[in-house]
């Protein structure tokens, strides 16, 4: 079942900043676009990391002469990817990327680029505003979308380990529809679900087709105006999180029974090994040893995982947020990565053991006499007992 879940959760999965002050925090915006403006409240104080990171573009005026390059019908709008302008050498208006926030914005390294932390509280419900992203968790950098539908939650709250709403929109929600209303055109690849106005298909783009945002800006300051909304938090996250902590713990739990059958195969193929030869029988035990290793790793790891366990209930009981269980489920996927090493190394231990049993002739030699590698192994067993006791 976890292979199923994580791998589902990886495909679907930072960078820390510094604790905000009031000075960045700002509550409403206004975008001013040629069908009319759309004045958002932003969530400052529930995610604050992405509202400040898509208050940097609006600072720094990267957001100004970009446009709605995807639209889909009864679902999004989306921008904050492209602009129309003129860049460089170019000689005429054209769709330029707009310039992606870097890490240090001193140097030159156009690969630094800051990606914002998820913050997938709220539900992606009709009117909201989220950042996109990648299929990676932690990828968002200046593209945005509105949502149209109260049905979008049940796919986008999960859908890359939830899209982070930060913000509403309180006015213009027509602006934003009529925008879903207008033809959606294929111009190429790259601008595949356009939106357009007085457009004819196979003509070449101009601004004028374009549903164009000529600036966005700060229009409201004071912090706490969105105390008066009431955004829907993202339950389904909430809940795939905590699934996703109780599988390690059992999948763990899977490991250890399973390195405990590799231990005893190896121990067959031990017995095996000291009728060929010294040697045989060394390489048996020293796999062996390796897997009684490797079962006192997972025994920790599943220590590990019952405490997360315990932790993730012990926030949901004390009501903390989805951040404070995704912060668990991190760590939990850590262990269980460790884990999974730990079983993959126990099950070539056993593979070993059985190789040095195989073999057209028997040697003569000393194969049941005593080496420094049955005194190894019978200190890790009774290490191991001990632990367990």
């Amino acid at each position: 079942m976890i292979y199923k879940k994580l791998s589902a959760f990886f495909k679907g999965t930072a960078v820390s900043t510094a604790l905000l002050t009031s000075s960045v925090y700002a509550t409403e915006v206004t975008m001013e676009t040629n069908m009319g403006n759309i004045v958002i409240n932003l969530y400052d104080e529930s995610t604050p990391k992405t509202v400040e990171n898509f208050l940097d573009y609006v600072n720094k005026g990267r957001y100004d002469t970009s446009f709605i390059h995807r639209s889909v019908d009864d679902f999004i709008i989306q921008g904050g990817t492209f602009k129309w302008s003129i860049e460089g050498e170019q000689t005429k208006e054209q769709a330029n990327r707009v310039t992606v926030r870097q890490i240090d914005e001193s140097d030159d390294d156009d690969n630094d680029v800051f990606v914002v932390d998820n913050e997938p509280l709220w539900s992606n419900l009709k009117a909201t505003i989220a950042m996109a992203k990648t299929s990676q968790e932690n990828s968002a950098t200046s593209s945005w979308f509105i949502n149209l539908s109260d049905e979008n939650a049940e796919n986008l709250d999960l859908q890359s380990n939830g899209f982070t709403v930060f913000g509403e929109v309180i006015e213009g929600m027509e602006v934003v529809q009529a925008i879903n209303d207008l033809p959606i055109y294929y111009v190429n690849s790259t601008f595949a679900e356009i939106p357009l106005q007085n457009f004819d298909a196979g003509s070449s783009l101009s601004g004028e087709n374009l549903v164009y945002i000529s600036r966005v800006t700060v229009t409201d300051t004071a912090v706490d105006s969105a105390k008066d909304l009431n955004p829907t938090q993202n339950t389904l996250i909430y809940d795939q999180n905590m699934e996703l902590i109780a599988e390690v713990k059992s999948i763990i739990s899977e490991y250890i029974g399973s390195a405990q059958g590799y231990l005893e195969r190896a121990e067959t193929a031990f017995k095996a090994a000291q009728a060929i030869s010294q040697e045989k029988a060394d390489i048996a035990a020293a796999a062996v040893i390796n897997i009684e290793q490797k079962l006192l790793q997972l025994d920790e790891q599943l220590k590990a995982a019952e405490q997360f366990v315990v932790d993730a209930d012990n926030a949901k009981t004390n009501e903390e947020t989805v951040l404070a269980i995704v912060e668990i489920r991190e760590q939990a996927i850590e262990v269980y990565y460790e884990a999974y090493d730990s079983v993959s190394a126990a099950y070539q231990a056993a593979v070993s053991a059985e190789n040095a049993a195989e073999t057209e002739q028997k040697e003569e030699s000393g194969g049941g006499s005593l080496s420094w590698f049955l005194l190894a192994l019978a200190g890790l067993v009774v290490t191991r007992r001990i632990k367990q006791a």
